[in-house]
């Protein structure tokens, strides 16, 4: 292996030198071997280690790792980080990946951390990353967050909602993670995202619940509508696009948590300036707008193909085609 650093064992005496040779081999030999082999290199690298030490050489023990093992500094410092955290327990490690494994034998691991993985891996269950990434939030995180992620809710969050969490990229409560726990995946993920950009958890949160009640409440029209499913399969492009924009749902369930913000923090930070009932008549106005112009159902009077009835849009909202239906009979 080539290396900026070397060491010669000739600058020591015989017994020494038998000494890190056998270590070196031993190394080579466990890392062969299975996932017992993190325990026996790691004890190798570590009595190679306390013989530097007692010969008043510890400045070579990275030079001896790489001239004479296949292993980096940073890897050789990692598997005698995993022999100290679990030296007494090696059977557990059968249930512990090499991910986790790395996580829980850093220094900065709290000692509460390591023994609840211990505990969690002699049950033989799994610990895997995302695992190992919970358990040291656990003990290491304060406050409300702490409480959040020892929550029974927080075991039902996604992968990437739990990493965003534990990380300390979204600060949430318990009553979050409950809310969150009862949205499905991509809401989950949607909401995390929003909350990474900075928008209040609160608020993305609410906003995620908007969308799935609109979602649910579009699906009960649609259900009602009869014929509409077969006019929208048939229906030329323009208007199955239109159907599909995110747009319909997501604006007003957005302007709908926006104006809840706006309400909640205005008499703390408006000032004289602020009008609320301006702008609630605004936002109220805009959601009306929007929710009014959503697609309803094909046009009846051109099939989609574009006419005066629909304004040339290939479709109609809600309340023109119950005026259309009104009108003419149809």
């Amino acid at each position: 292996m080539s290396s900026l650093i070397t060491l010669d064992l000739s600058e020591f005496d015989k017994d020494t030198q038998g000494k890190l040779n056998y270590f070196a081999k031993a190394i080579g030999k466990a890392l062969a071997t299975g996932c017992a082999s993190f325990i026996e290199v790691g004890e190798q690298l570590y009595e190679a280690r306390e013989l530097l030490v007692e010969q008043g050489r510890e400045s070579s023990f990275e030079a001896y790792v790489e001239s004479y093992t296949a292993l980096s500094r940073a890897t050789a410092y990692r598997y005698i980080g995993i022999y100290e955290a679990f030296g007494d327990t090696p059977d557990c490690l059968q249930y512990i990946d090499q991910p986790a494994l790395t996580l829980l034998s850093k220094a900065s691991t709290p000692e509460a951390a390591l023994r609840e993985a211990i505990r969690v891996a002699t049950k033989k269950t799994y610990v895997r990353a995302d695992d190992a990434k919970t358990i040291i939030a656990k003990h290491t995180l304060e406050g409300e967050a702490a409480k959040a992620v020892r929550s029974p809710s927080f075991g039902k969050l996604s992968a990437e909602a739990k990493t965003a969490i534990v990380s300390g990229k979204v600060d949430v409560t318990p009553d979050n993670v409950k809310q969150m726990s009862k949205l499905t995946k991509m809401e989950q993920r949607n909401v995390v995202k929003k909350a990474v950009a900075g928008v209040p958890i609160e608020q993305a949160i609410e906003t995620a619940v908007d969308a799935a009640e609109l979602k649910e409440e579009a699906a009960e029209a649609e259900d009602d509508s009869g014929s509409k499913d077969d006019a929208v399969v048939v229906a030329p492009a323009h208007v199955r696009s239109a159907f599909a924009m995110e747009m319909w749902k997501q604006f007003p369930s957005d302007l709908k948590a926006m104006l809840r913000q706006i309400k909640k923090t205005a008499g703390r930070t408006s000032g004289s300036w602020f009008d609320l009932a301006v702008v609630t008549e605004k936002f109220e106005a805009a959601i009306d707008a929007i929710e009014k112009a959503a697609p309803y159902i094909v046009c009846p009077a051109c099939e989609g193909k574009k006419c005066n009835e629909c304004r040339n849009s290939g479709f109609m909202p809600k309340e023109e085609y119950d005026a259309y239906v009104a009108r003419t009979g149809d």
